[in-house]
């Protein structure tokens, strides 16, 4: 499905930004002291999602509001083959990219209380995912960008137009369909662009406008030729060259004279002989 911006995105961007501007948000609240000297630890095996969750929600000092039915489930169980042991930071970017595996994603509802939501992407509640993205700074979109959770952030043009660069990126980034696809948007303005997506898919847009984002080269035309003066020219090349050619002519034909001035210098000696 082919998302285009529109006033709904406006809207629900503006919503988006309103929510999380005034809202600081803290990268993990509060770990578990006893789980948090060791790291938080994935066993070889398998695992379900929901078990994988709930150790997650714990070490991080999260609550995940899940249902059971879904994370539990045999189709969203998950084997390790080797032991995994990571800090908070890993800890987070691994659940909720396992998560996104199995067809889910973090969604935060207040971070600062701990209360996030595991939503379905392809469920009835997909559009839920949008509406809670968080309100990042372009530099914070590239720190987070291992983590597969919805962002929304605005990127300042110095030297392209916006709407142009909307143009020309949407293409780029419309495979997949849904909400793999990133939303771009002007809000009406030529030197901002409003970026919408997965942390991953917005920070390699990121990383793309400021590659091309550079002063653009100035084409001084060469001035014109008064085409009396082109013909001008032309006819003195061309006279040029006839001399050149006449002059080429008379010194073969002086040679030829000379080469028939010897032949029968010789021949007439070999008769006299």
């Amino acid at each position: 499905m082919q998302l285009r911006f529109s006033w709904r995105f406006a809207a629900l961007a503006l919503l988006s930004l309103i929510a999380t501007a005034s809202t600081p948000l803290p990268h993990v609240v509060a770990q578990d002291k006893a789980s948090s000297s060791r790291g938080f630890v994935l066993e070889p095996g398998e695992h379900t999602l929901g078990n994988i969750l709930r150790s997650a929600a714990k070490y991080l000092g999260r609550n995940f509001f899940m249902n059971p039915n879904e994370v539990d489930s045999d189709q969203n169980t998950v084997e390790i083959q080797k032991k995994l042991n990571l800090d908070a930071i890993g800890c987070e970017e691994v659940v909720s990219q396992i998560a996104y595996m199995k067809g889910f994603t973090i969604v935060p509802i207040d971070p600062l209380r701990g209360l996030y939501d595991v939503i379905s992407y392809r469920g009835e509640r997909t559009l839920e995912i949008s509406t809670h993205a968080l309100h990042l700074s372009p530099d914070e979109v590239l720190r987070k960008s291992e983590l597969k959770v919805y962002v929304l952030t605005s990127f300042s043009l110095k030297h392209i137009d916006a709407t142009r660069a909307a143009q020309q990126l949407r293409p780029l980034f419309m495979a997949g369909g849904g909400l793999n696809v990133l939303n771009f948007g002007t809000a009406g303005t030529k030197q901002s662009l409003i970026l919408q997506g997965y942390a991953g898919q917005v920070a390699s847009a990121i990383h793309l406008l400021r590659g091309v984002d550079m002063p653009q080269r100035q084409v001084v035309a060469s001035p014109r030729r008064e085409p009396s003066e082109h013909v001008s020219q032309q006819l003195a090349l061309l006279s040029r060259a006839a001399k050149a050619t006449a002059t080429s002519r008379l010194a073969m034909q002086k040679r030829l004279t000379d080469l028939e001035a010897r032949f029968a210098a010789l021949e007439f000696s070999r008769k006299k002989l």
